[in-house]
Parts: structure tokens; C-alpha cells; sequence
């Protein structure tokens, strides 16, 4: 689908040096053309002869039919060489002139041709020789031309049949009989000359020479060491022309036939492989040459007329040069370039870079150099009545194909537009007028094609293909030929075809074209174009401009119609030759569109790099293409992605464009988005094409329906294209809430509306499927969005309630629905629905009750449908679901005929246990007088006591027994507190009492004791017990108060508050009771002997804290050393080897599990697999960060250590505060001296030493950033990639790394004890 447009043209002004040259090479390296005449060697740069050189002024070519016949450029020696007739190879140096014959053949030479890698020469002698040569001139062989046998590679009979007996398809057996046509000798305007042809990868050559005893011309096929491989069988009518495919897979010559003139293909063996046919009558043209580019993608054919035998020169003949492109098997002729006979070719090559460059040297000294490009001709409207054009060049056709109606495959069409001649280019109208077309052809007269809109009109020209006719319906619009125009200057002259180029329709009256003067100035000339047909079919110029530099590129914006030039430096010039942007390189394709609000140009390289404005972005692009509502592109890594035009272009150029990608086949190219539509058409590289509709499209289409509020083209689409249905509610809950009746008449049928149902899910796929879809909320509708749980409820509540409205006859299958989907399916209502519909009448509209049970079947399972109805206690419905099931009526029968037989309570209590509804079979059952114990046994065989107790008075006696069972079943459980609730509940004290007793509930013990009219010494036994319980469990200051107010024992309490450490309050009690003997018996002891265990454990810890700082010294500096001497790498060894180790457990432990034999031992030995792993993971945890010397983590471990230090010792200070004033009270003034000190000096040392243990900063820039072994910034990096049990991990690092914080308040010290 794509055609060969001119990039650039570039005309050297007729040179007389140049009138008889004949052959050309091109300077690889400078572009400079060298060409030579009969005697003369030419270099040709920036369009003036640079310098020359004459053989014969240097004792060449002696004779005078002596005469140079090939030249080639050789850059690694910076020499051409040439081969001349009389048989020399000469060298000449192109920086000092200087001739050199590094050769001589005596028969003379009819051809050279080096290989692609120029490692090697062939040359053809005057005596049918072949001759291989190194890039030094050695001869590696020489070898006949024609030798007598086929060659290495000669076909082997398999005896496989004759011929006569073999199948010979549609031309019956017939052809059998017919001989084959022997080969003839060569035409008459052959140049008998030798052809030879390198493939592209230097491992074969082809040699095209005529027989010396047939006369017919034959193809060999030699390998790189020059000995035969196959030759091709004889050929009839074959001609002069050869080339070799650079790809490697066809030989390319011509043949004329009978009835046609071909271009033939041949594989390596010398066998045919298809050809396609010249647009000339069979004696009208001969072909003088083939050439192929270097990527193999265009074939030139160079072609003359044939005229009768006159006094006439050759030069008096016209030349065509055409290039033909394929596709899909087809042979497309995209480009004519027609030469008078004052102006006949005389030498034609490729470029090798630019691979689409293509040199010609005219007879009138003229050289041509025009560079193409490929593109797609594609209709550039935005809105929906642009039809989606694709233009083909075909030679005189244009193949057109709309693909918003059909999808039509190329080398097929909708239909084609016949044309008088060859078509050079087409330019379809601006974007208001995207469906006509303007056809350049080859002379530049225009043909105009207009949108024939109503269908009406016809036209000669127009041939009917894929789109219909001949009886059938014509599916696709048509164009009709408005006129064909002859360019025509201000003057009224004529203008000259040739020289325009470019051409682009810009508005609807306007045509541009380009065309270019001596002095590097482009001239723009603007054409009226006429709305009607007019009588004297000319299209004049309504005014011109003038750009300083070369155009290459035209764009045209589709909305404002502003118009740019891309110049050949990649400068981007409006039409007044205002800068608009810099390209960083000249792009083959640009384009001119909005984005983000702003105009941008975005344009992309032939080495697929995208640029917006001076911005690349992208380096992978192959192909893009700007649709309504984004910018699409297709990559290397075969994704095509799509970017929201309304997006910021700063984004795009700041960030990856990785929004809505897809993955598409590779090598796939964008032909074209058809616009305001989901269609994208692509490509592929054997020419197929493949419509894909892009997720970000279907939903940016959605969207625009949903706005219009047309929930029925919006259902389609996403039905289609599989879109959740969802977004039809999650979209805008409040204007689908809104217009319910437009979305029921939009859905129309039950069948739309019930799967827009049983689609629906809580989440809104507006935040997870389609967020980049809905990058933010685009109106406050959109922030009215239910909570989690509440959606599907509320859709299937507010959609019911709107098809009973409507119609709840049409609609009642998809009412049902709603109640089936919701969170908590209405099941009963659904039954007692369906129920209902018995009492219909026939005829009524309404659904029976067997379409409507069938229905709800699909929705809900069967059996639990059944259990529903069992629930409802309606034996009918039952039975009627019970029939739409596969259960066996032989079971559920019976079933039924017991419960009928039951009274109505404990019939529903047997419905409601069978269908495991305890607690309601629970209130059924006990209204059931009778059954009383079957109650008891029923809620201690489901743990219903609670329920029970809720349904008994609490003065009866049922209840008093429940109480007890569930008490006794709270302690079996645990819950002892709880149960002694429940038997004081009851009525049970002394149970409960025994309950409080056990778990030191002394308040409520008192109480139970006071209900049971204890006596005092039974209290006071009791309190005296509970006081020792709870010495024994640290609640000192309860047990205290149980021995002042229930014991009378001053002492113990004191005692209990001392072991306490409660000093002050013991010393009130003490005082309160008039003990103050206490304070020296049991109170002064206590005190000092605190004092002194908390001395001793203050230098316990600054001993172990400043050993733990010691070593910590140590450590770092041993892995400073470490990572000195061996790096990063080195550093990490050690936990690579604890890894290592855990690798190799598990690796085992997977290799027994594969081992397993069954099923089960696999999943058992899995699971004890896992549980070792888990063990083992945790025990490496444990020993990861071990304080045993050398350990890998050794500084991770004293860190926590030392950080467990600090924090402890700094919760101290409040125990510390009530010591002293215990102290200091009791007049130990020393001691509590002793013990400020102590814990203040302790609280500095650890406070000086937080700075030196957690120095990040300094250890960073001192070790290169090994802190430890880690750095807090590498860690939080990978936190943010790990997750389980690693990301645990890093957290606890990470909580190792943050240094502790000492608080610096003094509140705890006593002013007193500081001035001592």
C-alpha cells in the first residue's frame, strides 16, 4: 500500500564534457559522480565537472575503435578502475591523477565487474574467457565462458515419470504434447555483449552471454572461486539486461514473447521463477538495463524505443526509466521517468546511500540525481465522513480501496481509477475535502476526482472491482473524474512538466506545487483549481513563492490548513519562510497536527527515529500515523502505541511513550487509522494486510458514546471488542443513573440487558483495566463513584426498578437477573417471582414459569436453588425445582413425605437442620414443649448457647441449665472470665466464685462470696488466698489492698508493696497504721538493696556497651581493609556463601519432591518441603546477624545490640526517679548520690557515642559508600523492588541503621543529691 514518492530532485545543468559519457560509478564516501566517454574519464561534484582525464594523452587506446567500456570507484585506495576494450585495466588515483595500467588482457575485454566486498574481479576477454582476479590484480583462475556442462550443482533424475505422464492442471493433457519452443538466436538490437552480476553477499556471480554456436543467450552461475554451479536451460527471446537480487533469492533479466514484452526472474540453479509484464506493446521498447537498489526494494528497468532501420542515431531514440516495486506477488510500477531523444539516457546506477537515490546521465550532458521515498497515500480527514481512502500506484491505474466500508487486500482494490498514462503521484484533498483526489501523471497534467456523495454519477474512468458491480451491489463510494488540467503558467504558456514536483492539495481551491532553481531556491507555485469542469481543462497558477533552500517535504496542518516546508538541512519553514522548528536530522515523513494545544511537526527518519519538533522521543519507530484523538505508532519491538493528542508535549518528550501498547505481527506498518473510527490497518512485510482495533481507540469511541448518552453504540462496541461492560456504569455513575430508560431502550433486547448484568463486578475499571484511559477525573461527575461493596447492589436495585417500569412483561426475565446478581442474591424473591407466574394468563406476555425456572438456572445452581426453595417451606416449589434437576426423585421424595408428616414447628426445625440454619431451626425447635432434652443435646452439639439463652426467659429453668453448659464450655475453651459471667448469670455463684477465684478476679470474688453469705472468716480466708495469688503473679499493689481492708494485716501489705517496688506507698501505709518500726525492719532494707542490684547493673552495662563499641571499631575497619583490597564484589562474599548454602538445602529438598511417586507424597512431601524452608529461613535469619566474631553480619548484629543498649537504659529514667526519692527520704543520701551518678554518667557515655556508631555520611565518603557493608540509600532503592520476606528483611536493616534518641530532660534527677 505504499508508493514511491520524490524526496528530492536534484538536475546538474547540461555540461558539454558530459554529452558522450556512457558509463558511471559513485563515490561512496563523497558522493562525487565519475563517469567516462569513449576516452575520458569525468568527476562531476556539486554540479560542475571537477576535474578530467584523457586515456589516449597517456598512451591508452591507441586504435581508434579503442574505447573504455566499465569504471568503477574504489574508495579503500581512493582510485577508479577502468577497463578498456583493447584489454587494460587501469587505475587511477582521484587525488593526484596519476594513470597507472595495473594489467593487460591480449583478446581484450568485453566487461569487468568487482564484487560487493571489492575483494575480487571478474573480467570477460575478447576469447570467451572468464578471468578471476584478487582486489591486487592476481589472477586466482581463468575459464572458459561456455563450458559443455551444467555445472556442480546439476539436477539428478529421480524417475519420477515422463512428462506425457505427469499432471498438467487446467491445460488438459494436451500440453503434454506440446514442444517446447527452441531457442532462437539473439534479436538484432542486442549488444552481444557480456553480462556480468554479483549477489549481494559476494558468494555467486551471474554471467549473461550469447552462445558462440546457438546464438541464444544463456545465464551461468559461478561461486566465489569461479568454478560453475548451474545454467539455465535455453531461453528463447531472453535478452541483454541482468542483475542479481542484493538479497540473493532472483536473477533478473528480460525476455520478449510473442504477445508480451517480460521481465523474467531466475533462481540460483539457473530455473525461472515468475516475471511480470512491460506496459509496452511487444516491439515498441527494448530493454537496455535492470537494476536493483542496494535493499533490494526497487527494480529499475531502463528501457528505449525501437525504431525501423533509419539513417536515425540511437540518440534520436526516447528512454523510460520505470521502477517497479512487489507486494504481495504483485508487480507494481509506482514510477515513469520518460527522456526525449535530445535527452536519451546514457548511464543509470543506484546509490548506496541514500539506498533510494538514483543517478542518470542523459545524452544531453545532464545529470539527474532523485532521491524517493516510500509512503502511504492515505485520505488525512478527521471526522466520520472521511472514508478512510488508500491510493496504489499501478503504472497508468490508480488502485483505490475506502477502508471505513471494506477491507480489501492488496494487489485487489474496491476499484481503480484508469488513467490516460503513467501516474507519477496522487494528492488527496485537505481534511473538509478528504475524499477527492488529485492524480499527477507523468506529462504533470492533473487529473481532478471528486466524492461522488449521492451515488449518481459515472465516469469511464472509474473500473469496478471488489466493491461490486456486474449485478452485484456496489458496498464502497465512488469517485468521479471532474477533469483532466494542464498546469499553465501566469503568462498562459505551458508550464514544464518535469520540473514540478510535490504537489499537495492544500485547500479546496488550491494545489501546491514545488519546483527548483540553479541557485539552491525552491519556487512554491499555488494553482486555482476549478469546482466544475471547465471547457479549457487548465489549472492556472493563482501566485508563487519563493524558499531559500531545498524543499523535500510538504505538510499540510488538517484543522487550521497552515502549510510547512521541510528544507534538505531538516530546517522547517512555514509558506512565508518563517522558522518553525529544527529537525535534529532530515526526516522522510513529516506531519503538521495539534498536540497538547500546541502545533507540533512530528517527523521520522528513514532510520526509524521520531522526532516531535526538535525533540526526539523515540529511536524504534517503523511507522506512524496522527487518527482524530491520538498519535499512533508501530515499533521495532513489534507494539504499536497510542498517544492522546490532548496529552502535554512535554510528557511525551520528557518521558518513554509506553501508553496503551499492544503487540501487533511483526514487522508490521501502519497504513492508515481510519478517522473517528477503531479501525487501524497495518501492513505486513509480504504485503497482507490486518485490521486491528486498538484498546485506547474502542475506549476513547466508548467514551464519545457514552457522553452522547448512546448506551446502544456503545454496548455494540464493547460487546464486540470485548470490553469489560463495566465501564458502561463506571463511565459516570450519575449519567448512567440518570438516563436508566435511555440505557433499557438503547440495550433494547432482555438478551443485551442480561449480559450487561451478569457482567457487573465491584471494582470500577476505571482505576484498574482501563486507568490510562481515565488518567484523571475528567468532571465532578466522575467523583461520585460508591463505596467498595455497594455497587452491583445498587445497579441491579435501580435497574430493576426501572424495566418494571418500563415493561415488566419484556423485562422480567432480566428483573430476575438482578436479584440473582446482586452481593446477597434475593434468591426467595426470585422463586417467589417465578411462583407467581402460575397465577398468569396464558397469552398475558409474562414468561412461563418453565422459561422463567430454566432461565434462573443458567444464573444459579440448581442445588442450591432447591435449597432455597426447601428454605421457603413450600413443598410445590420445591418439587418443581427438584424436577429441573438431576437429583433422584427416588431420594428427595421421601424426604418431603416425612417432613409433610411432621407437625409445622419441628417440620420447618427439620427443613431449617437439614439446610444447616441452626440458629433458626434452634427457634423452631423450641417451641416444641415436648422436646426439651433433644433442645439441650441440639445446642451443645452446635454450640448455640448463646442463642439459646436469648430465646429462654432468665428465670426459667432452661435457661439456669443452658447457663451451666455454656460456662462449662467458655473454661473448656479458655475463657474463663467469660464464663464466670455467664454462671453468675444463672444463678450459678459458687461456680462463679471458683471461676474468679483461679484467674485472680479478686473484686468480682468478694462479690460471688457476698451473694453467698459468706461468713467474715470465710471472706477472710478467701481474701488472703486471692492476696497470695496475686504476690505471686507482680500485682502487689492489689494484694496490699486485700490485706489492709479484708485481712487487717499491715505488715504483709507493706511487704507486698515493697517486693512492689511501690516505696512511697508503703511508707503511707506504714504511717496510716502507726508501724513506723517497719521502716527499719523491712522498708530501709528493701531500699538499700535496690540501690545496690541497680549499681551493679548500671556498670554491667556500660562494660558490655563500650566492649560492643570496641569491637564495632574493629569490625569496620577489617571490611574497610576487605573492600580496599578486593571491592564490592569481595565485600558481599561472605553472604554470598550463606546463600549459597540455602540454595543448595532447597535445591535437595526440590529434588526429592520431583521424585515422588504419587500425587499425594508429592503434595505432603510439598508441603513439609515448605515448612522445612520456612525453618531453615528463619534459623539462617537468626544466625545472618550473629555477635560471633568473623560472622558476615557481625556490624549489623552489634548495631542492634548496641541500639537495644541505649533504648533500655534510657526507659530507665522514671525507675530510676522513684529510687532516689525512696532514698533520699529514708536519709541514704550516699547511695542515692552513688546512683544519679552512676546512671547520668552512663546516659552521657551513650549519648557522646551515638555520633561515632552511626556515622553514614562520613563512612560514605570515606569507603565509597560501604557503610558496614550497607548504606542506608542502596537499601531503600531496593525496598522498593522486594517484596515477603526479603522486603522484611531490608526493614529490620534498615531499622538497625537509624541511630536511638536519648532523651534530654533531667526530670528524673534530684537537684539535692547535686550539689552534694
Amino acid at each position: 500500500m505504499r508508493n514511491l514518492e520524490l524526496l528530492s530532485r536534484r538536475v546538474t545543468p547540461e555540461l558539454a564534457g558530459f554529452v558522450g559519457v556512457s558509463h558511471m560509478s559513485i563515490d561512496v564516501d563523497t558522493g562525487s559522480v565519475y563517469g567516462t566517454s569513449e576516452d575520458t574519464i569525468y568527476r562531476l561534484n556539486e554540479q560542475q565537472i571537477e576535474w578530467q582525464l584523457c586515456l589516449r594523452n597517456h598512451g591508452f587506446l591507441s586504435a581508434p575503435e579503442d574505447r573504455i567500456i566499465m569504471i568503477q570507484h574504489l574508495p579503500d585506495i581512493q582510485s577508479v578502475a577502468i577497463a578498456t576494450t583493447n584489454g587494460d585495466v587501469v587505475l587511477v588515483n582521484t587525488l593526484d591523477n596519476e594513470v597507472e595500467c595495473v594489467g593487460t588482457v591480449d583478446s581484450g575485454l568485453s566487461n569487468m565487474c568487482w564484487s560487493p566486498d571489492q575483494e575480487l574481479l571478474v573480467l570477460t576477454t575478447g576469447a570467451d574467457t572468464v578471468i578471476l582476479m584478487t582486489r591486487e590484480f592476481e589472477p586466482v583462475i581463468e575459464t572458459t565462458l561456455h563450458p559443455g556442462e551444467f555445472g556442480e550443482q546439476s539436477p539428478v533424475n529421480v524417475g519420477w515419470g515422463k512428462k506425457e505422464t505427469q499432471f498438467h492442471g487446467a491445460v488438459g493433457k494436451q500440453a503434454a504434447r506440446v514442444k517446447a519452443e527452441e531457442a532462437g538466436e539473439v534479436l538484432p538490437w542486442d549488444d552481444r555483449l557480456v553480462r556480468v552480476s554479483w549477489r549481494g553477499d559476494g558468494e555467486f556471480f551471474v554471467t549473461s552471454a550469447v552462445h558462440p554456436f546457438k546464438g541464444f543467450r544463456q545465464l551461468r552461475i559461478w561461486n566465489r572461486e569461479c568454478i560453475l554451479q548451474s545454467t539455465s536451460e535455453d531461453i528463447n527471446g531472453l535478452e541483454q539486461a541482468l542483475d542479481w537480487k542484493p538479497s540473493g533469492s532472483l536473477i533478473v533479466s528480460s525476455q520478449r514473447l510473442p504477445n508480451r514484452h517480460d521481465v523474467v526472474f531466475f533462481e540460483k540453479n539457473g530455473l525461472r521463477h515468475g516475471e511480470f509484464t512491460l506496459p509496452f506493446k511487444r516491439d515498441e521498447v527494448k530493454v537496455v538495463e535492470v537494476l536493483w537498489n542496494l535493499d533490494s526494494t526497487i527494480l529499475a528497468v531502463w528501457l528505449e524505443d525501437l525504431h525501423p532501420k533509419t539513417e536515425e542515431t540511437d540518440t534520436k531514440k526516447n528512454s523510460y526509466v520505470q521502477l517497479w516495486t512487489v507486494s504481495n506477488y504483485h508487480w507494481y510500477l509506482k514510477q515513469s521517468l520518460s527522456f526525449g531523444p535530445s535527452e536519451s539516457v546514457r548511464a543509470l546506477t543506484w546509490a548506496q546511500e541514500p539506498t533510494s537515490q538514483l543517478h542518470i546521465l542523459c545524452a544531453d550532458g545532464r545529470h539527474h540525481e532523485n532521491t524517493w521515498r516510500n509512503a502511504t497515500s492515505t485520505s488525512q480527514g478527521l471526522k466520520q465522513e472521511d472514508q478512510g481512502w488508500a491510493a496504489v500506484i499501478d503504472g497508468c491505474e490508480v488502485l483505490l480501496t475506502s477502508f471505513r466500508k471494506m477491507v480489501v487486500p492488496p494487489p485487489m482494490c474496491a476499484f481503480a481509477l484508469k488513467l490516460p498514462t503513467f501516474v507519477s503521484q496522487v494528492a488527496w484533498g485537505p481534511a473538509d475535502d478528504s475524499n477527492n483526489l488529485a492524480v499527477v501523471l507523468e506529462d504533470r497534467t492533473v487529473a481532478i476526482f471528486r466524492h461522488d456523495k449521492d451515488g449518481s454519477g459515472k465516469s469511464d474512468m472509474v473500473e469496478l472491482r471488489a466493491a461490486g458491480g456486474n449485478g452485484f451491489h456496489v458496498r464502497s463510494p465512488l469517485l468521479i473524474c471532474q477533469g483532466t488540467y494542464t498546469l499553465v503558467a501566469e503568462n498562459g504558456n505551458d508550464i514544464q512538466g518535469s520540473s514540478q514536483h510535490h504537489f499537495s492539495w492544500v485547500s479546496a481551491e488550491t494545489l501546491l506545487s514545488v519546483s527548483f532553481t540553479s541557485d539552491a531556491t525552491s519556487t512554491v507555485s499555488y494553482y486555482r483549481i476549478p469546482l466544475v469542469r471547465s471547457d479549457d481543462n487548465q489549472m492556472k497558477i493563482s501566485s508563487t513563492g519563493s524558499i531559500a533552500g531545498l524543499i523535500i517535504s510538504v505538510a499540510v496542518h488538517p484543522t487550521s490548513g497552515k502549510i510547512i516546508f521541510q528544507l534538505s538541512d531538516g530546517q522547517v519553514v512555514s509558506s512565508d519562510g518563517e522558522l518553525v522548528t529544527k529537525l535534529p536530522l532530515v526526516c522522510s515523513e513529516i506531519t503538521y497536527c495539534t498536540m497538547g494545544g500546541k502545533d507540533v511537526v512530528l517527523g521520522m527518519t528513514d532510520r526509524y527515529r521520531f522526532y516531535l519538533n526538535d525533540t526526539e522521543v523515540a529511536s524504534d519507530v517503523t511507522s506512524f500515523a496522527v487518527h482524530s484523538e491520538f498519535l499512533l505508532l508501530t515499533t521495532y519491538s513489534h507494539t504499536i502505541k497510542c498517544v492522546r493528542l490532548d496529552q502535554d508535549i512535554s510528557t511525551i518528550a520528557s518521558s518513554a511513550i509506553d501508553e496503551n501498547v499492544r503487540r501487533v505481527e511483526r514487522g508490521s506498518r501502519i497504513v492508515l487509522a481510519v478517522a473517528d473510527d477503531t479501525k487501524v490497518i497495518l501492513q505486513m512485510p509480504r504485503g497482507n494486510l490486518e485490521t486491528i482495533h486498538p484498546r485506547a481507540l474502542v475506549l476513547s469511541k466508548v467514551k464519545k458514546y457514552l457522553n452522547e448518552v448512546n448506551f446502544g453504540k456503545a454496548f455494540d462496541l464493547v460487546r464486540r471488542h470485548r470490553i469489560s461492560m463495566n465501564i458502561l456504569y463506571d463511565h459516570s455513575p450519575k449519567l448512567f443513573t440518570d438516563h436508566l430508560d435511555e440505557f433499557v431502550s438503547g440495550l433494547d433486547t432482555p438478551a443485551n440487558i442480561n449480559l450487561f448484568i451478569a457482567d457487573l463486578k465491584e471494582q470500577d475499571t476505571t482505576r484498574t483495566m482501563y486507568v490510562r484511559s481515565y488518567p484523571r477525573l475528567e468532571d465532578a461527575l466522575q467523583q461520585q463513584t460508591l463505596t467498595a461493596g455497594m455497587k452491583i447492589d445498587s445497579v441491579c436495585d435501580a435497574l430493576r426498578s426501572a424495566l418494571d417500569r418500563i415493561d415488566d412483561k419484556r423485562y422480567f426475565l432480566s428483573s430476575l437477573t438482578c436479584l440473582a446478581k446482586k452481593t446477597v442474591p434475593e434468591l426467595e424473591f426470585v422463586l417467589e417471582k417465578i411462583n407467581n407466574l402460575r397465577h398468569a394468563e396464558s397469552g398475558s406476555g409474562y414468561p412461563t414459569v418453565d422459561e422463567a425456572l430454566n432461565y434462573i438456572l443458567y444464573l444459579v445452581d440448581v442445588n442450591k436453588l432447591y435449597d432455597i426453595a426447601l428454605g421457603a417451606y413450600d413443598f410445590d416449589l420445591v418439587i418443581m425445582v427438584a424436577g429441573k434437576s438431576q437429583k433422584d426423585p427416588k431420594e428427595y421424595l421421601p424426604f418431603l413425605n416425612n417432613l409433610r408428616k411432621m407437625s409445622p414447628d419441628y417440620q420447618r426445625f427439620s427443613i431449617d437442620h437439614h439446610l444447616k440454619r441452626y440458629s433458626k431451626a434452634l427457634q423452631h425447635l423450641s417451641k416444641c414443649s415436648d422436646r426439651g432434652e433433644e433442645l439441650i443435646q441440639f445446642v451443645e452439639e452446635h454450640a448455640l448457647y448463646s442463642s439459646a439463652l436469648a430465646i429462654h426467659s432468665t428465670d426459667s429453668d432452661m435457661y439456669k441449665r443452658i447457663s451451666r453448659l455454656y460456662g462449662n464450655h467458655l473454661i473448656q475453651t479458655g475463657k474463663n472470665s467469660e464464663a464466670g459471667l455467664v454462671y453468675s448469670l444463672g444463678g450459678h455463684f459458687g461456680d462463679a466464685l471458683e471461676v474468679y477465684r483461679k484467674i485472680g478476679y479478686w473484686q468480682e470474688a468478694i462479690s460471688m462470696a457476698t451473694q453467698l453469705q459468706h461468713t467474715p472468716t470465710q471472706v477472710h480466708e478467701l481474701a488472703r488466698s486471692l492476696a497470695v495469688f496475686l504476690s505471686d503473679h507482680r500485682r502487689g499493689s492489689e494484694a496490699a489492698t486485700l490485706y489492709l481492708e479484708y485481712c487487717d494485716d499491715p505488715e504483709e501489705a507493706v511487704v507486698a508493696l515493697l517486693d512492689a517496688a511501690k516505696w512511697q506507698e508503703a511508707s503511707r501505709v506504714i504511717y496510716k497504721c502507726g508501724r513506723a518500726d517497719l521502716l527499719e525492719s523491712n522498708v530501709k532494707p528493701s531500699v538499700s538493696g535496690a540501690a545496690n542490684d541497680t549499681l551493679t547493673d548500671l556498670g554491667a552495662r556500660q562494660e558490655s556497651f563500650l566492649d560492643y563499641m570496641k569491637r564495632l571499631v574493629v569490625v569496620r575497619e577489617e571490611k574497610r581493609q576487605h573492600f580496599l583490597e578486593f571491592g564490592e564484589e569481595g565485600a558481599n562474599e561472605g553472604e554470598n556463601d550463606l546463600y549459597s548454602e540455602t540454595s543448595s538445602m532447597t535445591g535437595s529438598m526440590t529434588g526429592s519432591v520431583s521424585s515422588s511417586a504419587s500425587q499425594y507424597s508429592q503434595y505432603s512431601q510439598s508441603s513439609k518441603k515448605s515448612g522445612r524452608s520456612a525453618k531453615n529461613r528463619r534459623k539462617a535469619d537468626r544466625k545472618k546477624y550473629s555477635l560471633k566474631e568473623g560472622s558476615p553480619h557481625e556490624d549489623i548484629a552489634l548495631l542492634e545490640v548496641l541500639g537495644g543498649l541505649i533504648r533500655s537504659t534510657d526507659d530507665m529514667r522514671e525507675e530510676i526517679k522513684q529510687l532516689l526519692r525512696a532514698l533520699v527520704s529514708l536519709n541514704m543520701t550516699d547511695l542515692a548520690t552513688r546512683v544519679q551518678r552512676s546512671f547520668s554518667d552512663l546516659l552521657r557515655i551513650m549519648d557522646r557515642s551515638i555520633s561515632e556508631i552511626w556515622q553514614l555520611e562520613e563512612e560514605t565518603q570515606q569507603i565509597g559508600g560501604l557503610v558496614s557493608g550497607h548504606t542506608l540509600t542502596p537499601t531503600l532503592v531496593n525496598l522498593r523492588n522486594a517484596t515477603g520476606s526479603q522486603k522484611k528483611q531490608l526493614l529490620d536493616e534498615m531499622a538497625y541503621m537509624i541511630p536511638p534518641k536519648i532523651e534530654k530532660d533531667t526530670k528524673w534527677q534530684l537537684k539535692i543529691l547535686s550539689e552534694t
